[in-house]
């Protein structure tokens, strides 16, 4: 697809698409197949796709589709490949559209971009659920029931996606409700921000990139939040996360990202998570290993959500969370130890 750096048609912003993908053809293709469809105008879009290494068809999938292809390297840190993205990105507005992303209807790129377009003070845009559908497999149908792939996130009152029990905007920040979106404002605090499905300026994104072994999606938008910028759209929308096909699958992604992301490169982070210096970080860490010990807080939420909208999937969460809580432990461990080491 062409490349307008120039807003166009009723003054829509141009679009760079960028999507990082490693050995997920099959994926990337359901991806750009839905971006396809998109009413957006084509002239004002352009996709990236960052590849890390793949020896499958990602390249001729990409390719099929118009996107251009680039082997960014960085095989185990897809966070490097979207730092390159961000640096090759031309267009006004970045779409964080990962191969795992599918967008659910034609005019979801339009429906992200207004309150871009509508409100200058609102530097970014995400959805607010991740689309919940019945054909999928019971662990991904959990993760967007609950709109996590990370409990501890949740109950540490971080998670950054609605789940499909509560009404109106209970997450993290203050909230003013804009009809079709949340403008959301947030102190220096914010939630696990900033991918599958997060579009934001791309000039101000320009203003906190660094090295791509500094950048980290979370990370920028703290910078910037830092530096002031503070309203964040939290669109009346959702995508598709096809995040894992089982729970086996996610844990082993998971410390694959622990080890990457707070063992090796933990002292180049600025958002943490969990933050042991937090006293309020210690205190909800704690109740969560109190409720994943009991199991009774998290059977009790899926036992709420199971009666707003009644899935089994919801009882995958006591599960979840004692599989977490083990990724946790392994990975502080793993951070002490390496840091032994070191010394």
């Amino acid at each position: 697809m062409a490349t307008n750096p120039k807003a166009g048609t009723n003054n829509l912003p141009s679009l760079s698409i960028i999507i990082v993908n490693r050995n997920s053809a099959k994926k990337l293709a359901h991806c750009l197949e839905c971006i396809s469809t998109q009413i957006y105008p084509k002239e004002l879009i352009e996709i990236l796709v960052i590849d890390g290494d793949s020896d499958d068809d990602s390249k001729e999938a990409a390719e099929k589709f118009g996107a251009r292809f680039i082997n960014g390297g960085w095989p185990e840190n897809q966070e490097a490949r979207r730092y390159l993205g961000a640096r090759e990105a031309k267009n006004e507005v970045i779409a964080w559209v990962d191969s795992d992303n599918y967008l659910p209807e034609k005019s979801w790129l339009e429906k992200m971009v207004a309150p871009l377009v509508q409100d200058k003070t609102i530097f970014a845009s995400e959805t607010f659920h991740y689309a919940y559908r019945k054909s999928d497999r019971a662990f991904n149908r959990y993760c967007s029931l609950f709109g996590i792939n990370d409990p501890v996130a949740f109950y540490l009152g971080k998670a950054d996606r609605a789940t499909y029990y509560q009404n109106g905007w209970k997450l993290m920040g203050e909230s003013a409700d804009c009809g079709d979106y949340y403008k959301v404002t947030f102190g220096q605090d914010i939630p696990t921000v900033g991918c599958n499905g997060f579009l934001i300026r791309r000039e101000l994104l320009n203003k906190v990139l660094t090295k791509p072994e500094e950048y980290f999606h979370i990370d920028v938008i703290y910078d910037l939040v830092i530096l002031g910028y503070k309203n964040i759209a939290f669109v009346k929308n959702d995508i598709v996360h096809d995040t894992s096909g089982n729970l086996a699958g996610l844990i082993r992604k998971r410390i694959s990202y622990f080890t990457e992301h707070h063992v090796k490169l933990g002292a180049k982070r600025r958002y943490k998570v969990f933050d042991s210096e937090n006293s309020r970080d210690l205190l909800l860490l704690l109740l969560f290993i109190v409720y994943t010990v009991t199991i009774i807080k998290p059977f009790f939420d899926a036992l709420r959500g199971f009666l707003k909208k009644p899935d089994l999937a919801w009882f995958l969460h006591p599960v979840v969370c004692w599989c977490f809580f083990y990724v946790y432990g392994r990975a502080i461990i793993q951070s002490k130890f390496s840091k032994l080491l070191s010394k």
